[in-house]
């Protein structure tokens, strides 16, 4: 039979005495409640590191969900070089990509959308592409080598990284040729997230765990004119 440990008889015990032994419950209590949170906290984070396939590194992460008003449909916002979020994202960013290639070098910010109450700005280089998302509760992103659209292709895959767990969000990005006004992502669990679209470059993010199936990209009359399956490019 269970018994709560502050009700363990300390009768023959002085009322001062009595109270300072049940203070002490408490803190250790209490202690080892905080350890079992930051053990969780960081079990989270262990598991959002090894999230990515296309992207290089995981710049910060939150166990809680990343925006209860986000939407499919972005909002494209004006970002200069000089605003807080780009030169966070620039800090963030990692100084080499996957294979060793170049290191830091000159960005621009080529897309920059808001949907509800996150932002998210992709920046561009000559050899890679960067990307920053900022939620109200977390921070994440990365950088990959993306190589330009070859003549006669119109859509590209440079970044495809995120979160497994549904507290996080997934999100890619690459190029597109000057044909491609709009690029649709269709994921596993059949969600659909409009692209921001601009300067040769595009990018989608999205809450939760589920990774992307099918990009499609089309022109001003829409009209398909690229498409990416996942698996199969």
């Amino acid at each position: 039979m269970s018994h709560d440990i502050l009700d363990w008889p300390v009768d023959d015990l002085p009322v001062g005495r009595r109270a300072a032994v049940k203070r002490v419950l408490l803190t250790q209590i209490h202690g080892e409640r905080r350890r079992r949170r930051r053990a969780r906290v960081a079990t989270s984070a262990a598991l959002a590191g090894t999230a990515a396939t296309a992207v290089v590194g995981s710049l910060l992460w939150s166990p809680q969900p990343a925006t209860a008003a986000w939407t499919a449909v972005p909002d494209p916002v004006a970002m200069t070089m000089t605003d807080p979020a780009v030169q966070r994202c620039l800090t963030d960013l990692p100084p080499v990509v996957a294979g060793g290639e170049p290191g830091r070098q000159r960005f621009t910010s080529v897309v920059a959308e808001r949907r509800g109450a996150s932002r998210a700005v992709l920046l561009d280089g000559a050899d890679s592409q960067g990307v920053c998302v900022t939620t109200p509760t977390a921070r994440d992103g990365g950088r990959t080598v993306s190589p330009r659209v070859r003549p006669g292709r119109a859509l590209t895959l440079a970044g495809n990284g995120g979160s497994t767990d549904a507290g996080g969000f997934r999100y890619v990005y690459g190029r597109v040729s000057s044909r491609v006004a709009t690029v649709t992502v269709s994921t596993e669990g059949g969600l659909h997230v409009s692209s921001s679209v601009a300067r040769g470059g595009y990018l989608a993010w999205w809450p939760g765990s589920d990774p992307p199936r099918r990009l499609i990209a089309q022109d001003d009359a829409g009209t398909t004119i690229a498409s990416i399956t996942l698996g199969t490019e």
